[in-house]
């Protein structure tokens, strides 16, 4: 075997080698970008089941208190608005409240 063969075989050898090594490397930090993301999109489902826990609440509060439905819209809307699309509000005021409107 002459020296350029030797060489070659080198080469391939820290090829390979510098590859594993790489797509290991590789895999480490996707998994820690892939459980970042998990974790920030745990965090945001569960900001958001709490947003629908206190919407539920304050719906429950408005008709223990025996406020109208369309008082309690208003004020549902007016607080939980950013959070909530419109009709999201009326099918939870309805279902406290009774099929209303």
């Amino acid at each position: 075997m002459d020296i350029a063969e030797k060489a070659k075989i080198r080469e391939e050898y820290y090829k390979k080698r510098y590859r594993e090594e790489g797509l290991k490397e590789g895999r480490a930090v996707g998994l820690q970008e892939g459980l970042k993301k998990g974790k920030k999109e745990g965090e945001e489902i569960g900001r958001q089941k709490e947003r629908e826990r206190y919407l539920i609440n304050a719906i429950q509060n408005l008709k223990a208190k025996e406020i109208d439905f369309e008082t309690a819209k208003d004020n549902i809307e007016i607080i939980f608005g950013q959070d909530f699309e419109e009709k999201q509000i009326i099918a939870e005021l309805n279902r406290v409240y009774g099929t209303h409107a």
